[in-house]
Parts: C-alpha cells; sequence; structure tokens
C-alpha cells in the first residue's frame, strides 16, 4: 500500500532525517510503498521579505540573524541531502501540503510522525491532522508525532478543527508521555505512548549504512552538540581529563558543511567510545549503540522529550536535566534496556499494524 507520510522538513538535522528513513523502512519490511510528502521547496520572495525584516531590526538596534540565502543552505546541507535522495523515497519539494499530493501520488493512507510534528509553531497545524484530506476516504493515523511540550498551546480555533479531524484516525500515538495527557485533555482522544521511530531498528541495521567509513581505531568522546555554550564547553572540557580522552566535536544545523554526511554522522556513534550531547537523537543513538553517554536536556529545544525517554528506560543518571558542576561517569544495565526496548519495539509496530489494517 502507497502510505504518505507526513514530518517535518527533511534537511540539517541527522536525527530528523534518520526518524523518516527508519518509520520507511518499518513500513518497507511490512511490505507497503512509503512515501514521504516533502515540504521545504524555496521560496525566494519569502526569503527576501525575511531578509528585509531582519535588516530592519538591526538598523534598529535589535537583536536579528539574516537568513541564509537559499543557495548557499542547500550547499552546505548537500552532503546530507544525498542521503535523503539515496534512501529516503519522497515526492516532489512543495511548498506544503495540498490534495493535489493524494491523487499524484496516488495515496492510499497517511501517517502524521515523528518529530515535532504537532507542534503549535506549524501556523497549518489541522494540516498536520490531516485537514488537507479531510474529504479523502482513506485510512488515517499518527506515529509518534510530538507536540514539543507538555503544555497545550493550540488556541480555540485549532483545538476543534484538530480535535474533529483526529476523529477520522484510525490510530492515535504520541512520541512522548505527556502527550497522552494532552490528547485526552484537549482532543478527547485515547492515544499510546510509543517509541521514537530511530528506536524501531538496531545498530546492526544502521551500521550497514556506513561500512564504507573505516572504523576509528583512537579512543575518543564524541561531543554531538546542537546549541554550543561555554558551560557546555567546560562540561565537556572536564569529561575529556576525567576520561584522559580527546574529543571529536560536531555541531548541527547552521554549522552543518557541505562534507558532513547522515553515514559520518552515524559512524561517530559506532566508533566512539563515549558520548556528550544535548541532542534528543544523539541520545537515542548513544542507546541503539550501547555507548556510556550524558545527555544534557536541552531547554531550548524542550526537555519534555529527555524527560520521556529517561522514564522510558530510567536513565535518570545519565539523561540530566540540569547542567552539572562535575562530571560523574554512571553504569548503564543495558541488558534491562534492551528487553525494554524489544518490549516496546513490538508494541509500536502492532500499533502500525493495527492502524493499516483492512486495507
Amino acid at each position: 500500500m502507497r502510505i504518505g507520510i507526513l514530518t517535518h522538513p527533511l534537511q540539517s538535522n541527522y536525527g530528523g532525517i534518520l526518524q523518516n528513513y527508519a518509520l520507511q523502512e518499518v513500513l518497507r519490511r511490512m511490505g507497503h510503498d512509503p512515501i514521504t510528502l516533502r515540504t521545504g521547496k524555496v521560496s525566494y520572495l519569502l526569503w527576501a521579505k525575511k531578509t528585509v525584516k531582519s535588516l530592519l531590526k538591526i538598523i534598529e538596534g535589535k537583536k536579528a540573524s539574516i537568513p541564509l540565502i537559499p543557495f548557499v543552505f542547500a550547499k552546505r546541507q548537500s552532503g546530507i541531502e544525498s542521503f535523503v535522495r539515496k534512501y529516503i523515497n519522497t515526492t516532489d519539494k512543495v511548498f506544503w501540503y495540498s490534495s493535489d499530493l493524494i491523487d499524484e501520488y496516488q495515496i492510499e493512507a497517511l501517517c502524521v510522525g515523528s518529530d515535532k510534528s504537532w507542534a503549535s509553531y506549524f501556523k497549518r497545524i489541522d494540516d498536520m491532522f490531516f485537514g488537507f484530506a479531510r474529504d479523502y476516504d482513506i485510512i488515517k493515523f499518527s506515529y509518534a508525532p510530538s507536540f514539543g511540550t507538555d503544555k497545550w498551546e493550540f488556541d480555540s480555533v485549532q483545538t476543534e478543527k484538530c480535535r474533529e479531524l483526529v476523529k477520522l484516525f484510525k490510530g492515535v500515538s504520541v512520541r512522548e508521555h505527556s502527550g497522552v495527557k494532552l490528547c485526552k485533555d484537549h482532543l478527547n482522544v485515547d492515544a499510546k505512548w510509543l517509541l521514537d521511530p530511530t528506536l524501531l531498528i538496531s545498530a546492526d541495521d544502521y551500521c550497514s549504512l556506513c561500512t564504507d567509513i573505516k572504523q576509528r581505531e583512537d579512543d575518543f568522546i564524541f561531543a554531538y552538540i546542537l546549541n554550543y555554550t561555554d558551560d557546555k564547553k567546560n562540561y565537556i572540557d572536564k569529561v575529556s581529563v576525567s576520561l584522559n580522552k580527546k574529543v571529536v566535536l560536531l555541531l548541527a544545523e547552521k554549522n552543518v558543511r557541505s562534507i558532513d554526511t547522515v553515514e559520518n554522522w552515524i559512524s561517530m556513534f559506532r566508533d566512539a567510545s563515549f558520548v556528550v550531547t544535548d541532542s534528543f537523537h544523539g541520545t537515542i543513538f548513544s542507546i541503539i549503540f550501547h555507548k556510556k553517554f550524558v545527555s544534557l536536556a536541552n531547554p531550548l529545544r524542550g526537555t519534555e522529550r529527555f524527560k520521556s525517554l529517561s522514564e522510558m528506560f530510567a536513565l535518570d543518571n545519565n539523561i540530566l536535566m540540569a547542567m552539572p558542576d562535575e562530571f560523574t561517569q554512571s553504569n548503564i544495565d543495558w541488558e534491562r534496556i534492551d528487553v525494554e526496548l524489544q518490549k516496546r519495539r513490538k508494541e509500536s509496530i502492532a500499533f502500525i499494524e493495527d492502524s493499516l489494517t483492512g486495507c
């Protein structure tokens, strides 16, 4: 069956791309034909408007950043884009979702998820609940989207629209435990708490993507940091001194270079002996690859997903909600975590299968 997937734009975000890859891979193994309805088409008019707005703020003495010229941005993320083109089946890029996509690509079912697909910053949040496909009698379900917070941030009009649209879902699931309560209290629907898609496949599956990258023989700490600050630099330095290992630092998003690839990112988790990260998916890949790690919950991007992951696998000593004064290494019971992961994988895959039954 042709299943259309809605998620965040696939750009400059290793975890965001790999969650989409993993979900597609699971659906393929079930015998389906997934395709991601890809947004992110460049609007030079919109870029010009944002640039002018930023310049005006700067002239007024306010803090503002000028957006990258689109072709410069495209060049910087070309290494990451190569993975998308090779491994992820997508539609042509569009500015936004429309019913035309369902007809053009012969979509037979729709899935929204994962990542913060239900975050309130989407101006047309009802389309993330398939508002654009309201009149299509096809199966619709969510697989582990996130609200990005434990607070309800939709306004009354958005809430009413989404409440009506979610009634048409065959199954509803969310990525964070708090999302279950949000769905119940505000959308009047029972949702299941399921795994982020990246956790549905194994370390061996990910290693198969980077076999061309030679295994590193040096003993190093991989520091994957989204929001690099002096406090984080100092903490990483403490980890380095304590473990007597050198640090390989990788920054993300606006710092992505054309030579940065998804395959290389995966290989860093494969090869590192220790990981320090403030990334949710950096934390997940540390778990997948059984790496000793410290995760610094990132308030700029939302701590709820870190709390939920910590609760799921009982990793309070490794997923830290506040910046620690000193580095303390904690042992991890990987056997216990693997048992829990296998149980939750079965539940998550069963949910997808149940959502697609009768097709």
